[in-house]
């Protein structure tokens, strides 16, 4: 037991010597201590390298179409540094093989239900909109050009997993991804639809019932006229506080060619309306 105590009394001697010595050297270098890098700061720094890769396309990469002889679009914008921390950006939208349209983009760096459709070779994102009661659904075919295959695949429908197998499908992932900003207005006329599904007698005076809505017995539906206001949510730049350690590897793409898009009720698991963005710029329902 004694001889423990004087080894353990020469190490504590040996330490405070060597303290002494550090203290009175004026060139001794310590090693600093690591700072710990916090997760938001990680976030934005890959954040600003994903935006740059789009960014630096429209001023140093050739377009994915100059290959063809009616292609000829010059790049003229200069690449602005103090755009990396900005929530939208410009960017182009691929129209066609030698058409592009200059779009706004609402920047996503945060946690989406994702999921690829091996089957549809499609990519499908979750999105939230101005209510709570609805959500997007964006399905992203794998090329610039394959909305026509998409489409083909889903009105066959062989071995197509419907849109409730694709919700169930979709798990929350680290995504980061430019969407481009659409606000679609319309009306559509529903009555036709509605005769075809079987739904009759609101359309017919002597056999329409509208009594829990008014007491007027000769009330009843010449037309059924649907209104559509659809807007993206804006998210925020820094969303992974709680959530970096949680996703290692983002999972990048951009949205900007077209697509198809699914307004779903959650309440109700059902689609409202489904549509194509052929042009951002364009607010007609497709």
């Amino acid at each position: 037991g004694g001889e423990k105590r004087r080894r353990n009394l020469r190490k504590r001697g040996q330490r405070l010597s060597q303290s002494q010595r550090r203290q009175s050297h004026p060139n001794y270098r310590t090693r600093p201590l690591r700072s710990k890098r916090n997760p938001e700061e990680f976030d934005l720094a890959s954040h600003q390298r994903f935006l740059q890769n789009f960014l630096l396309q429209d001023v140093t990469t050739a377009s994915p179409f100059a290959a063809f002889p009616s292609f000829s679009a010059e790049r003229s914008n200069q690449f602005q540094q103090d755009r990396l921390l900005e929530d939208t950006i410009e960017h182009n939208f691929y129209l066609s093989e030698t058409e592009t349209v200059k779009v706004p983009y609402k920047i996503y760096n945060t946690i989406l239900k994702y999921a690829y459709i091996e089957r549809l070779q499609s990519t499908v994102l979750e999105l939230e909109l101005d209510s709570d009661d609805y959500m997007l659904i964006i399905i992203l075919p794998d090329y610039e050009f394959g909305l026509s295959n998409l489409m083909k695949l889903l009105q066959i429908g062989d071995n197509v997993p419907n849109l409730r197998d694709i919700v169930k499908q979709m798990t929350p992932s680290w995504v980061k991804t430019i969407v481009p900003k659409f606000n679609l207005k319309g009306n559509i006329i529903l009555t036709s639809d509605l005769q075809n599904m079987g739904i009759n007698d609101i359309f017919e005076p002597a056999r329409a019932d509208f009594t829990p809505m008014t007491e007027d017995p000769l009330i009843y539906a010449k037309h059924i006229e649907q209104s559509i206001n659809i807007n993206i949510r804006t998210q925020s730049l820094q969303q992974l506080k709680r959530f970096t350690s949680l996703y290692k590897n983002p999972i990048e793409l951009a949205i900007n060619y077209p697509f198809l898009f699914c307004i779903l009720d959650k309440e109700m698991d059902l689609a409202l309306i489904t549509g194509r963005i052929l042009n951002p710029l364009n607010s007609r329902i497709h």
